[in-house]
């Protein structure tokens, strides 16, 4: 798993040293922490608004 650095944080957040992650149906870039908009592992996107897999990158 690649991780967001300083140079290229989260784009949902702003973060670094966080994994990435997507959504497997709208495809939008967030990262692990669970402030994050994508935020953490869970089975909900609040993008979508849909259930969905999130992909690590």
């Amino acid at each position: 798993m690649s991780l967001w650095t300083r140079h290229k944080p989260c784009p949902s957040c702003g973060r670094s040293g966080t994994g990435r992650i997507k959504c497997s149906n709208c495809q939008t870039v967030g990262c692990t922490n669970g402030n994050c908009e994508i935020g953490g592992l869970n089975r909900w996107c609040p993008i979508c608004r849909k259930e969905t897999k999130k992909v690590r990158l």
